[in-house]
């Protein structure tokens, strides 16, 4: 298919998932990987700043609270979807992401992501993504977490 790992840290246990023109990419953390030191938090929250203009204090409260609700038992976590405006629409996003689902079952375990666009939940519905819960940052979005759960192995 289009897609390819592109980028892959065995040491960290993580995955980028892309399609060959870079129209859309999805960073994946392995179980145990999704918490992250003072210097991931601050990567993580880079396209928050970006998008919502937060100053880099809140977004720091956002990537605590985004934390706070990460799930406690092992999972893909996709914490990170983008797709190139110009490529919208045309399956890329949806390909990348069933990459990264791909690779969960694989190992059997669910896979989680959190939105802030209440827009894009019929489209991870639609991957098998249920709302686990759903949070607000104090004078800030709404967020939604969402898991989709494990394929077990045969």
């Amino acid at each position: 298919g289009v897609f390819h790992l592109f980028l892959r840290d065995e040491h960290r246990k993580g995955a980028v998932y892309g399609t060959d023109g870079i129209e859309a990419v999805t960073l994946w953390r392995g179980p145990g990987q999704a918490r992250d030191t003072m210097f991931d938090t601050a990567r993580l929250i880079v396209p928050f700043v970006q998008q919502l203009r937060f100053s880099i204090f809140r977004g720091l409260e956002v990537a605590d609270l985004i934390e706070k609700h990460l799930p406690k038992e092992p999972v893909w976590y996709l914490h990170y979807a983008g797709c190139d405006p110009a490529y919208q629409g045309k399956g890329y996003g949806g390909a990348a992401i069933r990459a990264g689902l791909e690779r969960a079952d694989q190992d059997g375990l669910p896979a989680y992501l959190e939105t802030a666009d209440e827009h894009n939940i019929p489209l991870y519905q639609s991957f098998g993504f249920a709302i686990k819960h759903s949070w607000q940052v104090p004078e800030g979005p709404q967020f939604w977490g969402m898991q989709r759960p494990g394929k077990t192995r045969h």
